[in-house]
């Protein structure tokens, strides 16, 4: 899909596709014209890693751009000290803003999301950096069904 998009404004793109081995050893050597990743954030995000300036010439970290902006790297160590959660947002807001205007990736979409789960499920539990610990809930024996077909 973004091939033929891109194509659609005059840029040719080629696809390479890569074992991932390749394709970490290409990041972190930065040897690479672009590539596509999906990153996934815990609800409560520490973006030090990806987004500070301090990262950018660590070999090996996630900083895979060498992205570096002093702004940032002030609100992210903000962010770090800070535990009321309304300044919390209120900063994440502002680095997202940054990361808007510098454009470091082309963010490609987030999909929206909702979970539900049935009243018989026991243990349920959302951490803030993981979210839904699906490892940990179960449904009691005599509450148990047995799905028609299997």
């Amino acid at each position: 899909m973004i091939k033929e998009t891109m194509a659609l404004a005059g840029v040719e793109m080629k696809i390479q596709p890569l074992e991932w081995s390749v394709c970490l050893q290409r990041l972190q050597e930065r040897t690479f014209e672009a590539c596509t990743l999906g990153w996934t954030l815990p609800s409560d995000p520490d973006p030090y890693q990806v987004w500070h300036s301090s990262m950018a010439d660590v070999p090996g970290s996630s900083n895979h751009i060498g992205y570096s902006n002093p702004q940032l790297d002030r609100l992210i160590e903000e962010l770090r000290g800070t535990f009321e959660r309304d300044r919390r947002v209120e900063l994440c807001r502002e680095i997202g803003a940054i990361l808007h205007e510098d454009q470091p990736y082309t963010f490609l979409f987030v999909p929206m999301t909702l979970t539900a789960l049935s009243g018989r499920y026991r243990n349920v539990r959302v951490f803030p950096d993981t979210g839904l610990a699906v490892e940990i809930f179960w449904v009691p024996a005599a509450e148990q069904r047995a799905v028609p077909g299997l």
